[in-house]
């Protein structure tokens, strides 16, 4: 049985809160332990023209429950559709479609929004954007279960890497204007991890989008789809269709990938998330020790 929540519509927004618009979709599943903490951090925010869409894959674990306590707290900036779906994407999909907001940006039921000041000090950048610019992208966290930053995902635009598929933009931190959806569709469903990176391809291929630095947009917990170790493998082959999709051929980088992904797995298995992380500073460091 599919649960809606109320949703205001177009044209509802009142004349006195500022422009643009910002839709925040986020996907759960039986997430009630953590979505608390991710829609607190957005209704901490000083940005007032904010809507809050959850696309709930039908929890059974109190998670609605939960949310019908947050709408007293956000009011009618959050509302949610909760039904059974085939993943992040296809729950994606559904949020859009209901959307409002100029721009949209995605989040976890396990992220949070950086700082309260993240939109307002957003918001010029994306002020300035259009028309040039449709995609605006800042900083995202990647933190520890304690909370603590272990790094930051703040690699600037680099067309090649990002066109051969080698890196993607860390979707929490990326602002996606409305009118891509109705120029270039929907978010590939039968794409576990790298839906989002597909659906910015269709665009970044010939485009370009608006970096902004040190502004951290999102903290991400380790161990979400893209960054758990044992999916590590999973992604890249995702990342090799992507290619094959978007480039033709075979990418010699991405086969290198697979290989360093099971690789991961096995450190994961002899000292856990932990030695994965040492073991990939160290190789950070000693490739920008060699490139300079």
């Amino acid at each position: 049985m599919t649960q809606v929540s109320e949703i205001s519509r177009p044209g509802s927004m009142a004349a006195s809160e500022p422009t643009p618009r910002i839709s925040i979709i986020v996907a759960s599943l039986n997430a009630g332990r953590t979505i608390e903490r991710c829609l607190s951090s957005i209704a901490e925010c000083d940005y007032p023209n904010l809507e809050v869409i959850v696309a709930d894959g039908g929890s059974k674990d109190g998670t609605l429950e939960r949310l019908q306590s947050l709408r007293e707290r956000l009011g009618d900036m959050l509302s949610w559709v909760s039904e059974p779906d085939t993943g992040i994407a296809d729950a994606w999909n559904k949020a859009v479609t209901r959307a409002t907001g100029d721009w949209i940006l995605f989040l976890g039921a396990d992220d949070m929004v950086a700082s309260p000041t993240v939109f307002s000090r957003m918001v010029p950048h994306l002020e300035s954007a259009l028309p040039r610019y449709r995609v605006v992208y800042g900083l995202m966290a990647l933190v520890d279960h304690n909370g603590h930053t272990l790094r930051l995902m703040d690699r600037p635009w680099m067309p090649q890497e990002f066109r051969s598929c080698r890196y993607n933009l860390p979707h929490q931190a990326v602002f996606h204007h409305r009118s891509l959806f109705s120029e270039y569709g929907s978010f590939d469903a039968s794409l576990r991890i790298v839906a989002d990176f597909d659906f910015l391809l269709r665009h970044l291929m010939t485009a370009e989008p608006l970096h902004v630095p040190r502004l951290v947009v999102a903290k991400m917990r380790v161990g979400g789809a893209s960054t758990a170790t044992l999916q590590a493998p999973v992604g890249v082959r995702e990342q090799i269709r992507l290619y094959q999709r978007h480039v033709g051929g075979i990418s010699a980088v991405l086969t290198g990938a697979l290989f360093k992904a099971w690789i991961k797995i096995a450190l994961y298995h002899i000292g856990g998330d932990g030695l994965v992380f040492q073991v990939g500073r160290a190789y950070r460091s000693l490739t920008l020790r060699g490139q300079a």
